[in-house]
């Protein structure tokens, strides 16, 4: 017998889905050859609705000889939306980098993901 039956699952997703009211656009790094060498950039994927959440650190931390905060978000989605680590998430005109996902896991009521940000 399954921990949840495949209904009471359903109503989980739809109850999350409830509070994911931002646009999010995912961008996915790609790879090119260019004249000298690889090329890198991120190319438009998806835009969905989404939930972020911040969880801000008091530590700041130098980066190319810039201090700034780097903060920690969470971003929630509908699960199946294809994201990975390393892409580009767009919100509100602010550019975050995707670290991870638990895609993984058995139970998703819904797809959390971390975000990383220099501030």
């Amino acid at each position: 017998m399954p921990l949840l039956e495949a209904s009471e699952m359903a109503a989980l997703q739809a109850v999350a889905a409830d509070g994911m009211v931002t646009p999010v656009t995912i961008n996915r790094l790609t790879k090119s050859e260019g004249d000298y060498g690889d090329v890198l950039s991120f190319v438009f994927l998806v835009t969905v609705n989404g939930w972020l959440y911040s969880d801000p650190q008091a530590v700041i931390t130098e980066v190319g000889q810039i201090q700034g905060l780097v903060n920690t978000y969470r971003l929630f989605l509908p699960v199946g939306t294809d994201i990975l680590s390393g892409d580009q998430v767009v919100i509100g005109g602010n550019t975050f980098t995707c670290s991870d996902t638990n895609a993984e896991s058995t139970y998703l009521p819904l797809l959390r993901c971390t975000l990383r940000r220099l501030e």
